[in-house]
């Protein structure tokens, strides 16, 4: 769903103009999308590291499972938020959503 949510963005950042040059140049927008694909990548590398020492060491898994999944969770979160920003809370399909970003909360 985050990678979704970035790749989105990121399409529509580089479609749409505001002051006759495309938003993705704007400097806001760039770190937007620049935390959306650091949180991305620090989720994967929790849930990389869990899955290693599930391997690894089968008993010590507990804490960093537990760790991935609460930090995965709350970055989809986070992530999504920042797209509706950058798009002006419109949906995927480009129409202006009812009901503001509180309805892709999970």
């Amino acid at each position: 769903m985050a990678q979704g949510a970035l790749e989105e963005t990121v399409k529509y950042a580089k479609q749409r103009k505001a002051f006759g040059k495309s938003i993705s140049e704007f400097q806001a927008i760039q770190w937007m999308i620049a935390d959306m694909q650091t949180e991305i990548e620090a989720a994967r590398g929790l849930v990389y590291y869990a899955a290693w020492l599930k391997d690894a060491h089968p008993t010590k898994v507990g804490a960093s499972a537990s760790k991935a999944k609460l930090y995965a969770s709350e970055m989809v979160n986070r992530v999504v938020y920042r797209r509706c920003r950058c798009m002006a809370a419109r949906d995927i399909r480009g129409r202006r959503m009812s009901n503001g970003c509180t309805a892709t909360r999970v």
